[in-house]
């Protein structure tokens, strides 16, 4: 049996947006997934329309906006996902736009202040995400700027308005396509501070930290299982295997709970990968004075940065590409797994029960064992990967 390949069959797909004919390159795994989301476009239409100098777009797919400006407007892109900034990348590259600022991390935060005359903003799926991307978003904007934000009607999108509001002030909304959309202007002089804009980890250079095992991690907003250890990355903590004097690789790593496991129980080296900017810089302040700790923002779908082999491959991956299960996924941890084990090295997992990953992990490896499971939990080992047929 031949392995799945490590690399995603890219798909072009195209949309209308004000008279302009667009292509978008897409490939299994992004959160937009294999389309144009409804709220890209509407954010594209708004760029079209109303054309600024300076744009700062925040997590909007495939960068929809930069295909109908064309310059002396400057753009920003601040995307968290990185297969979202390949696939961006890919889309604009094909449209010969050029030109183009790229956040580091997809962090806004990092665009200086009042600087902005137009933010479009895509809503992230959790609340604390988009309340952390507001508050970059405002910062941005220059005074008398104007702020887009659009999101699902059934994903919270009723609440974005009462949120620009508090923040900002007076705002036009409208509800086109399942989506709401919240126009707002940035006054001269700004709104009291909302709580919520205050705590920890939302407002600008607050951190919000956890603890586990006699190590303190950061994380953000919108990080798998922000503020926490996830009960099934306990769970395979309970389970996990030696590691002293070892290579090990943490593939879609979140704060880097799993890695920092290993890394203070021996291991010589760890390499810890994200696809969320997020996750990849808050583990990047966590493990800085680490030289065995080395961190990637990638998407598990493009090869590593790194040639290192591994006696231990650890994950606890996501099986969503935004509210749809995601099979693909899985197989791609698994061959990413495959392709970096060493001779004998261990695949180590933590899925949900129900999921039903037995079948993939054994298209690719030789061996699958089902370490524990505790009915909402499975640990699965896998090693010995098949040689192609």
């Amino acid at each position: 049996m031949t392995n799945p390949p490590l690399t995603a069959a890219w798909h072009a797909s195209t949309t209308t947006v004000a008279g302009r004919v667009l292509t978008v390159y897409a490939r299994t795994g992004l959160p937009a997934g294999l389309h144009v989301t409804a709220a890209a476009e509407l954010l594209a239409e708004y760029a079209a329309t109303h054309p600024v100098a300076h744009l700062l777009l925040i997590d909007v797919a495939f960068a929809l906006p930069a295909l109908v400006v064309t310059p002396p407007t400057a753009v920003v892109v601040a995307q968290r996902h990185a297969g979202m900034v390949t696939a961006s990348q890919r889309t604009l590259t094909n449209a010969k736009r050029t030109g183009i600022e790229w956040a580091a991390f997809g962090d806004a935060s990092t665009v200086a202040e009042s600087s902005m005359d137009l933010v479009l903003i895509e809503v992230p799926s959790t609340r604390d995400a988009w309340l952390r991307r507001l508050c970059e978003g405002y910062r941005a904007l220059a005074i008398g700027g104007t702020l887009v934000a659009v999101g699902p009607n059934d994903a919270g999108g009723r609440t974005i308005a009462r949120d620009v509001k508090e923040l900002i002030g007076v705002c036009n909304e409208r509800s086109k396509s399942h989506q709401r959309m919240v126009v707002a202007k940035k006054p001269a002089h700004a709104l009291p501070v909302p709580e919520w804009a205050q705590s920890v980890g939302i407002a600008i250079g607050t951190t919000l930290t956890l603890s586990h095992a006699e190590r303190t991690y950061q994380s953000a907003p919108g990080i798998f299982a922000h503020g926490r250890v996830d009960d099934g990355t306990a769970f395979l903590l309970s389970h996990f295997p030696p590691c002293k004097n070892q290579h090990v690789l943490d593939v879609g790593a979140g704060v880097g709970v799993l890695g920092g496991w290993a890394l203070d129980h021996g291991a010589t080296r760890v390499d810890m990968v994200d696809v969320d900017g997020a996750a990849a810089q808050a583990m990047t302040a966590t493990f800085r004075d680490s030289t065995r700790v080395h961190i990637a923002w990638n998407d598990v779908i493009d090869a590593l940065p790194w040639t290192q082999r591994y006696e231990i491959i650890v994950a606890n991956p996501p099986f969503h590409s935004g509210k749809r299960n995601d099979h693909t996924l899985i197989r791609q941890f698994a061959a990413t797994a495959a392709k970096y084990l060493s001779t004998r090295g261990e695949f180590w997992c933590v899925a949900n029960a129900f999921l039903p990953y037995q079948p993939v992990f054994e298209q690719i490896f030789e061996e699958v064992t089902k370490v524990a499971s505790n009915g909402s939990f499975t640990v699965w080992r896998a090693k010995t990967v098949k040689r192609p047929e």
